[in-house]
């Protein structure tokens, strides 16, 4: 395949963009099922310059993370869990100052 197309692969995932020579090669994104997404730019196969997208299209940040902190309206949401354990904690280090 060469040039624009899309190949979906055998668990359902596909890859939408740019081909050459059969590989995946220029601008393209790499679609899980889950609805993750690799965005960016691929060279003979191989991601080269991508950018990784959560399903909820929040993108992974390698640097200043801010995603499921006490900050975050998700982590709230989406742990309750651990939402109660960080009150707790936040409630005595508040009493322990």
């Amino acid at each position: 395949m060469h040039g624009e197309g899309v190949y979906t692969f055998p668990d359902g995932s596909k890859y939408e963009g740019e081909f050459r020579n059969g590989d995946f090669h220029g601008k393209g994104t790499l679609i899980s099922t889950s609805g993750a997404k690799h965005v960016g730019i691929w060279k003979n196969g191989k991601a080269d310059d991508v950018k990784y997208i959560f399903p909820d299209g929040l993108p992974f940040a390698a640097k200043d993370w801010q995603y499921c902190t006490k900050s975050d309206r998700r982590f709230w949401s989406t742990t309750p869990t651990l939402a109660v354990a960080w009150r707790f904690i936040l409630r005595l280090s508040v009493f322990s100052l």
